[in-house]
């Protein structure tokens, strides 16, 4: 099974691809978005966005930016630090990203001017020594008045310019992650381009994948899907990957993970990024207890690490049973 942690910024950074690793790893990770322009300026923090430990073979190099000419030039830059390949960021809805032109704008802009780009990066990638050829994108399903036979004419120009893989957010430019994904798209998309292009282009579906009920739920929704890409719940649960693939038990112990990815912090990221990206960490791993917004504020009060340390120890002396969360190996009836 093609399981993949998703793009998301703050997060999807060496530091955390060494706690999913620790329990086995995934069959890919994308990295967090990476703004091309700011790549190609060789600015001092640029460096921490091209690691691509700890599995360097696994690694789908995710740009974005307003304009063609600098996300071809970074193509030439991440294709020699080798991976799967490299992913378009035509999904991200975030405000700040598509008022620039970028992100989901790629989606609802001319036709002919995302053509060009994708056709630009194609070539470029192809007449490149770098090993990486894999070109996906990821996107949503575009405007609230979107439609089935857009969104396919949109792929079909994808795939005609050279993309090899698309993934779907079955969500619209609006729709925020308080309503659910509608994973009946990611089907009626996987089925055409399997009726269309047959097994040379692969769909992936994203969103609301949680433990392995959400996912049987998904398979059976969207059977036609080539894999399945997580994001926000494997931040919260990063032995979720493990849990999914499951053969074998095994127990968490929160804390010791905590102090685990604190340090992977200090090791592979700035310490001008350290409060954002432990805020950003906290935000989803507190949701493994029953206090989590208790536990959450009192974190945040301090990012001192030792203050922080005494604060978990000081929530698991009162629930005990909370520190260590047993996962089961699956029965051997199981779907997944």
């Amino acid at each position: 099974m093609t399981l993949i942690f998703a793009p998301m910024a703050t997060l999807s950074h060496e530091a955390f691809r060494h706690l999913i690793y620790r329990f086995g790893g995934c069959s890919e990770y994308y990295t967090e978005m990476i703004h091309a322009s700011s790549l190609n300026t060789n600015g001092r923090f640029e460096r921490y966005y091209l690691l691509n430990g700890p599995e360097p073979h696994k690694i789908v190099w995710q740009l974005t930016d307003s304009a063609e000419k600098p996300i071809v030039e970074a193509v030439s830059r991440v294709q020699d630090l080798g991976g799967i390949g490299v992913d378009l960021n035509m999904g991200c809805s975030a405000p700040a990203i598509y008022k620039l032109g970028a992100g989901i704008a790629w989606m609802l802009k001319e036709r002919k001017e995302t053509q060009s780009l994708v056709r630009s990066v194609r070539k470029q990638m192809d007449s490149s020594n770098g090993g990486c050829k894999r070109l996906s994108v990821k996107m949503r399903l575009g405007e609230e008045n979107f439609t089935m036979e857009d969104l396919c004419s949109f792929a079909d120009m994808l795939i005609g310019e050279g993309v090899n893989r698309l993934v779907l957010h079955p969500r619209t430019k609006r729709q925020n992650y308080g309503r659910p994904a509608q994973w009946k798209y990611v089907e009626q998309l996987a089925s055409y381009i399997s009726a269309t292009h047959g097994t040379s282009v692969s769909v992936i579906g994203n969103g609301d994948i949680s433990d392995c009920k959400s996912l049987e739920e998904k398979m059976k929704t969207a059977p036609s899907a080539d894999g399945f890409m997580i994001g926000r719940s494997a931040v919260q649960k990063p032995w979720l990957f493990a849990e999914l693939e499951n053969n074998h038990s095994f127990t968490v112990d929160l804390y010791e993970l905590f102090c685990f990815f604190s340090d992977k912090l200090d090791e592979f990221q700035p310490p001008e990024f350290r409060e954002t990206r432990m805020r950003r960490f906290l935000a989803y791993y507190c949701n493994n207890v029953s206090f989590s917004h208790h536990l959450r504020t009192r974190l945040l009060k301090s990012f001192d690490i030792s203050c922080q340390k005494e604060v978990f120890l000081s929530y698991f002396e009162s629930q005990k049973s909370e520190q260590y969360i047993h996962i089961e190996k699956k029965s051997d009836n199981s779907p997944l």
